[in-house]
This record gives structure tokens, C-alpha cells and sequence, in this order.
């Protein structure tokens, strides 16, 4: 982003239209990549669970655990809420 700035600023652009278009496709690559890496980890969560056999489900079952509740997904929620809206 500061790149970005300067080179505007050396360009004379900074309070130019362009500015906001080049920062706009910049932070939205930014919360594509969030996006992407959000939905892979997904993918490997489900890989995981949908690997667990038959023996993995009766003792979780037999000693009453499911499976584990991120403790921190409020927090990245929270956190993460600017980017998600950013892409619709």
C-alpha cells in the first residue's frame, strides 16, 4: 500500500481518481487471497474429518467429543468481517 502511494505521489496522481481505483484493486486482491485461503483450510478441515474411520467415530463417541469448536472464531469474525464484505 505504501508503494502504492508513492508511486502515485510521484506520478502527481495521489488525489486522483486513479488513486482510489488502483487501491480498490489492490485491497481486493488482498480479500481474494483471504477468501482463498479461508475456504482451502475449509477444505482440509472436511478432508480430515471425512478421512476419520469407523474406529475414530465410536471413540469420540464412546467418550462423548465431538469434534473441537474453534475458540477463536468470534474473534475472526470479527476481525475478518472488512474483508469478507469486500467481496460480496
Amino acid at each position: 500500500m505504501k508503494s502504492l502511494l508513492e508511486e502515485l505521489n510521484k506520478q502527481n496522481l495521489f488525489y486522483s481518481g486513479t488513486r482510489d481505483e488502483q487501491e480498490k484493486e489492490l485491497l481486493d486482491g488482498y480479500a481474494e487471497r483471504w477468501r482463498n485461503r479461508k475456504r482451502d483450510a475449509g477444505r482440509q478441515l472436511e478432508d480430515i474429518r471425512d478421512s476419520e474411520n469407523v474406529l475414530h467415530r465410536a471413540w469420540r463417541k464412546l467418550r462423548h467429543k465431538a469434534w473441537p469448536d474453534n475458540p477463536h472464531e468470534a474473534e475472526m469474525v470479527r476481525l475478518t468481517k472488512d474483508w469478507e464484505s469486500r467481496l460480496g
